[in-house]
Parts: C-alpha cells; structure tokens; sequence
C-alpha cells in the first residue's frame, strides 16, 4: 500500500538546482496569494480604467461644439446641462480612481453613468449595417468598464502598500 505524501511547500524546491513548479504558486492563487501584487495590481487597474475617462472628459472640453452636436444627435435633450455633468463625472471619477481617493464612490458613479450612455450611444443593432460593428465594439468595451468598475468596488481599496 502506498502511503500519501504531502507535496513540497510553496516556494520550496525538492530537487537543488531544477526549477519548481511549486516556487510561484501564490501567483496562480492556488496556495495564497501575494499581498503586494495584489495591492499594485488594484492601483495598476484603477490607473488603467481612469484613464479612458480622464482623456474622455478632457476631450468633451477640447472639442466642446462636436460633443453637443453629437449628443443632440442622438436625441438628448438639456444637451449644455448633460454636457458639463458628463465632464464632471467623466473627469471627478477618473481622478478619484487615478488617486485612489474615493476610489469606489468614484467608480460606482462612473458605472451608473455608463448604464445611460451605453444605451443612449451605443445599441448597434439600431445602426445601419456599415456602423453596426463599430457600435457593437463600443458596446462590449463600455460592458467590459462595467465590469472592471465593479472589480473596483467589490474589492479591498487602500493607498497603503501591504507591510
């Protein structure tokens, strides 16, 4: 009868002088995680995920007249007012997730505003065929922000690296 033996401990190598496949589990989750990684990891996405927003908000202002003709476009009325609250939100949320300040109140905000501007700007199959992919990416990419704001809500938020 054989008897069980346990596996090496992560970051152990059995064998001197051949690599382990035990050494970087804790990045792969399976024994634990890393703390530091973790907490950079948070800071790297909020960074990421603020930028788009930043250089969006900053954008309505550089080109203030095609952003009003765009919105009334689509049909929104109050365009002036929508205009400078897009901005707001666009530029107050991408700082606070960027700062890490407020971090999940920012992104909260920043997600329930992307709920009316997805469906406002971007139901492709509205569009006519030749815009329809385009729309279609536009679509999943703002989903795909959704997803990472909810990652920033949901999750540990700290400007401390871990000790």
């Amino acid at each position: 009868m054989a008897s069980h033996m346990p596996g090496p401990a992560a970051g152990s190598n059995p064998v001197p002088g051949r690599l382990s496949i035990y050494r970087d589990r804790s990045l792969l989750g399976e024994t634990g995680h890393s703390e530091t990684i973790e907490h950079y990891g948070r800071v790297a996405a909020r960074i990421l995920i603020s930028a788009i927003f930043l250089l969006s908000g900053v954008g309505k202002i550089m080109n203030w007249d095609e952003t009003e003709t765009q919105m009334a476009h689509q049909g929104m009325i109050l365009v002036p007012f929508f205009h400078v609250a897009a901005i707001l939100v666009e530029v107050l949320g991408g700082l606070s997730l960027l700062l890490g300040f407020w971090s999940r109140l920012g992104a909260l905000v920043l997600l329930l505003y992307l709920i009316p501007v997805t469906l406002t700007f971007h139901l492709f199959w509205t569009y006519p065929p030749e815009q329809q992919h385009l729309q279609m990416i536009l679509f999943l990419h703002n989903l795909a922000l959704m997803g990472g704001l909810l990652m920033v809500i949901t999750g540990r938020d700290s400007l401390r690296p871990p000790r």
